[in-house]
Order: C-alpha cells, then sequence, then structure tokens
C-alpha cells in the first residue's frame, strides 16, 4: 500500500509498468517550479491568544509566501506525480509540503486542465520562532491550468497556475519552553484548519 512516508512510489508505478505504459499510450514527465501565497492557519495557542505579544501573533499569522517544484508524469488522461513545497515567511513558523498527486489531466489545443488529489503531509519547523517541529497529515485538491508552447522537438514549455486547497487530518500539539525559565511554556496546536493558495507555475514537458 502506498503511503505518505513512501511517496515516490506512486510516481515509480506509472514509469516502471512498462505493459500499463503501453496501454494507455505515450508518456510525458513534467518538471517544474512554482511560486505562490497560501492563507492558513497552521497554529493556535492551545490556551488562547489573550496574552500574546505582537510578535507572537506575527508568528501566528496565516498569509505565507511559498515556492516549491514537482514532477508529474501523464498517460493518456492520467497523471501521478510528486510535489514539494516551502514557505519562506521568517520569522513565522516555516509550513513544508512533500505529497504525491495524482489524478485527471485534459489537453484542448495547448491548454491543459488538470484536477489532481493530495495526500500527504505538512511539516511545522521553528514552531513559534522556536527550534520545535511537528508533522501533520494532509489530503487536498490542486486544479490546475497551463499552456504547453513547442520548444524543440517533442519538448515543450509549461506555463500557468495552481489552486490548491489541503486539510489536516488530525490535531498536534508542541510545547515552545519561554525564554526565561520561571515563565514556563507556551502550547502551540496544528488543527484541522484548510489551507488555501495559488500559485504560478514555469518548467518543461519532456
Amino acid at each position: 500500500m502506498i503511503r505518505p512516508g513512501n511517496p515516490a512510489l506512486l510516481l515509480v508505478a506509472l514509469l516502471a509498468a512498462p505493459s500499463a505504459a503501453d496501454a494507455l499510450g505515450p508518456v510525458s514527465l513534467t518538471l517544474e517550479g512554482f511560486g505562490g501565497a497560501q492563507r492558513t492557519d497552521p497554529l493556535q495557542l492551545a490556551g488562547g491568544t489573550a496574552s500574546v505579544t505582537p510578535t507572537e501573533q506575527d508568528r501566528l499569522s496565516g498569509d505565507f509566501g511559498l515556492a516549491g517544484a514537482s514532477v508529474i508524469a501523464k498517460a493518456s488522461f492520467l497523471e501521478v506525480g510528486l510535489s514539494f513545497d516551502t514557505s519562506f515567511s521568517s520569522p513565522r513558523t516555516k509550513v513544508s509540503t512533500l505529497a504525491p498527486l495524482a489524478g485527471l489531466a485534459f489537453d484542448v489545443s495547448v491548454l491543459r486542465f488538470e484536477l489532481l488529489a493530495e495526500w500527504g503531509g505538512h511539516r511545522y519547523g521553528t514552531v513559534g520562532g522556536s527550534g520545535e517541529r511537528m508533522t501533520v497529515g494532509f489530503v487536498g485538491a490542486r486544479p490546475g491550468l497551463s499552456v504547453r508552447l513547442p520548444l524543440a522537438g517533442s519538448v515543450r514549455w509549461v506555463l500557468g497556475v495552481w489552486g490548491f486547497s489541503r486539510w489536516n487530518l488530525s490535531a498536534e500539539e508542541v510545547a515552545v519552553p519561554a525564554p526565561a525559565p520561571a515563565v514556563g511554556a507556551t502550547i502551540y496546536r496544528a488543527g484541522r484548519g484548510p489551507t488555501f493558495g495559488v500559485a504560478g507555475r514555469l518548467g518543461l514537458e519532456l
């Protein structure tokens, strides 16, 4: 069974099965980078936010820039792949995502319409500005639209956009020690709240 701990198996499954690939027709491979923004509420204080300082409020903020890369194999109307992205809004909590992808894709002239499912893990690092980390599984949907323009031979430029929505499957807590030992610790919770985002994409289809 394919689990989030072995995401590369989803991509290898298609490429390493010649009989299945022959039945579906030619296989193409898209390598791309993407960047954009996401809106999420990744962290809450388990004890509420009444005594939170402005700096801590900023670290709990849900607006993040993101950048990532994906590799996607397509045969007929089916796609499978692997995607990684990470936030870069320091000093806030860093959110990284690793997820296999699977779904449908349809070409209309130079346009490609995609609807992919995601199943992977959110990795929360530098929680509350500390060195603490936690991982929470999630499921999501990723609709996409791209233009495929000839470059050389069968190679094509890929220019487009992704939208995505993700839902955590569980809630996890982590205790972040206070700077002064006598003050105690702050308890942060990563909950089941949704994440929504949009990203531009640029790559090559081989």
